[in-house]
């Protein structure tokens, strides 16, 4: 289990026991979707709780609450595992993506009037993806990218459409950021920065078809790449 130079875990939750359980989900998701715990790899509950400086308890309840967003599985008689995204959980994580995120396109270039600074904060979604390649690193790459389609969805003005797609988003982080390359993938720019051009003008059919034909490719692509990992 990696821990940080003093022995902890870098984030230690507050002893309040109310927040507790939540606390101790919030840093293991972080820990989880930063590729600190690898997909697989099998939580302690005694070891965590040493380094979270609590009970078992919290901790079976982050393992809850964590299963419920598919980021852990727990499997009978052996354990609680970080999930591993199969070729299955990949195909319906981005079928789900599509019938949200298309909806969510459309919405948003409808609602364009109403937000008044949506054109800079599309374009500022656009450069830390772009300085996010440069820089190199997986993990920052899927975290920019994931940030630009969840500005998207927050554009849509729909908070249970925002609501059902968050439960996929950090699954998304997590397989971007195992199977995804650091070099930028040249249509992939192309496409995030026509639907944004197209959610500012207005063109809502128009920006949910670009969006359709993107994540098709990305859902091709990682299926592709998952399987060249086994």
């Amino acid at each position: 289990m990696p821990d940080s130079p003093n022995g902890q875990l870098h984030t230690t939750p507050p002893i309040g026991p109310t927040e507790l359980s939540s606390a101790v989900a919030t840093s293991l998701r972080e820990i989880i979707v930063s590729g600190i715990l690898a997909p697989g790899e099998r939580l302690i509950e005694t070891e965590l709780a040493d380094q979270f400086g609590t009970s078992r308890g919290p901790i079976r309840d982050a393992f809850k609450e964590l299963e419920n967003i598919g980021l852990v599985r727990v499997q009978p008689r052996r354990g609680t595992f970080v999930a591993d995204f199969d070729e299955t959980d990949i195909y319906e994580i981005y079928t789900l993506r599509l019938a949200l995120e298309t909806t969510a396109a459309r919405l948003a270039a409808q609602n364009i009037a109403e937000n008044s600074t949506t054109e800079k904060d599309l374009q500022q979604r656009l450069e830390s993806l772009a300085a996010a390649h440069k820089i190199g690193d997986r993990r920052l790459i899927a975290k920019a990218d994931i940030a630009f389609h969840r500005l998207i969805l927050n554009l849509s003005g729909q908070r249970r459409l925002v609501d059902a797609w968050e439960r996929v988003a950090d699954q998304t982080v997590v397989v971007l950021s195992e199977l995804s390359t650091h070099r930028p993938e040249l249509q992939s720019a192309s496409d995030h920065q026509q639907v944004a051009e197209l959610i500012i003008s207005g063109s809502g059919d128009r920006a949910a078809e670009v969006m359709t034909e993107h994540l098709e490719r990305g859902r091709v692509s990682m299926l592709e790449k998952r399987r060249t990992r086994l």
